[in-house]
């Protein structure tokens, strides 16, 4: 079965906004993910800078706490899902710049 322009045209649109879609919510999910982590981060240092450490050492002392690489490593496995995103925003979008070009090649060939 062979689909009409149109349908093709419409096909296009809708990935396109299902990556804007797809970005956004990945946006936000690692915004929210690298807020909480600086956050906790800057907790942690003060709470140690209160009990009198130095700023340079709370921070080295923050780091080798068991649950900081795996609060860090979501921070930055969230950026690169919001990135993986944009790039598929980027595809869509040119996918969809194609097929309007070629609606519109076959419009003036009509």
């Amino acid at each position: 079965m062979q689909t009409s322009h149109s349908d093709d045209f419409e096909v296009a649109i809708d990935d396109w906004a299902s990556a804007v879609e797809g970005w956004s919510a990945a946006a936000l999910n690692a915004a929210q993910i690298d807020a909480d982590f600086r956050s906790w981060e800057g907790s942690q240092k003060h709470a140690r800078m209160l009990a009198g450490s130095s700023a340079a050492k709370a921070e080295v002392e923050i780091k080798a706490m068991a649950d900081w690489k795996d609060r860090y490593l979501e921070a930055v496995n969230s950026q690169i899902r919001t990135e993986k995103w944009k790039k598929a925003l980027r595809l869509a979008e040119a996918s969809f710049e194609a097929e309007r070009s070629r609606q519109s090649t076959l419009r003036q060939v009509r």
